[in-house]
């Protein structure tokens, strides 16, 4: 609950709710390439490039389609209940106890 304009409230399990979940909720669909087809402004053939050059999707399009592709896989791969069990299990047995005690000094 607790955060930025009064934080979130997980709408379904943990389990249910996976990294790019998250990263959607959060930033939409947004990609990390977005192509400028700078292919039709080459200086090269000023102001009309031949068919050729621009024929078919774009080879730096093509690999950052690739890497999108891949790094959404890999999001939806981990669950939010994954990244807390990580985190558990490398945290000392206090901790459980801690972060109560801290949800529920901020409750009242």
């Amino acid at each position: 609950i607790e955060g930025k304009g009064g934080g979130f409230q997980l709408a379904k399990p943990a389990e249910h709710i996976t990294v790019l979940d998250v990263v959607n909720a959060i930033d939409g669909d947004k990609r990390i390439f977005e192509c400028r087809e700078i292919r039709q402004r080459l200086a090269v053939f000023e102001e009309h490039p031949p068919e050729w050059a621009c024929e078919g999707i774009c080879g730096v399009r093509s690999v950052m389609d690739m890497a999108q592709q891949r790094m959404e896989e890999a999001l939806g791969q981990h669950t939010i209940l994954d990244l807390a069990r990580k985190m558990y299990r490398k945290a000392p047995d206090t901790f459980v106890v801690e972060v109560q005690e801290w949800i529920n000094a901020r409750k009242g």
